[in-house]
């Protein structure tokens, strides 16, 4: 099933991506640095919120 070309491009979730990406950045000006659990949480987080946006579904393992 395909989707209409109206409805949602790549550019979109690049977009968007950029805009939580950045918004909720897992690292402050005071942090000396960040794990690699926290970059992998910061992406699911961001990948969720955009598909909640677009009404979709995610799930992570």
């Amino acid at each position: 099933m395909s989707l209409n070309e109206k409805w949602a491009s790549p550019e979109d979730f690049a977009t968007l991506f950029q805009y939580f990406w950045h918004r909720d950045f897992p690292i402050d000006q005071k942090a000396t640095g960040a794990r690699r659990a926290d970059w992998t949480i910061h992406i699911g987080i961001v990948v969720r919120n955009i598909a909640d946006l677009v009404g979709l579904v995610t799930r992570f393992q």
